[in-house]
């Protein structure tokens, strides 16, 4: 199960950064920290984020409980091809572009 294809948590830079390029607002509490989603863009990116961690849980052997599983929809949505190590390798570099591309 080795390879490349691991998520080292962002920094709260890193979550600035993004969230400003996804027009979401963060609004710092006393607790912990609440991000508000409110663009289509926001919505997308959290959304691919969201599918590129469950496909990191069914690389370990964890299933949704509802199919198509995240690899699936990875595949059909991004015309991505592979096994599981490879599309979700391919999948980070799609974001990472969509980040700093």
């Amino acid at each position: 199960m080795g390879g490349t294809c691991i998520q080292s948590k962002p920094s709260d830079l890193e979550i600035k950064n993004v969230a400003s390029l996804v027009g979401v607002a963060i609004i710092d509490s006393v607790m912990n920290e609440t991000i508000v989603i409110d663009t289509p863009e926001g919505i997308k990116y959290f959304r691919q984020r969201a599918l590129l961690g469950a496909l990191k849980l069914e690389m370990i052997g964890l299933k949704r409980s509802i199919r198509p599983s995240a690899y699936a929809i990875i595949k059909k949505e991004y015309g991505l091809k592979g096994d599981k190590q490879k599309v979700c390798e391919q999948f980070e570099r799609i974001l990472e572009g969509l980040v700093h591309g």
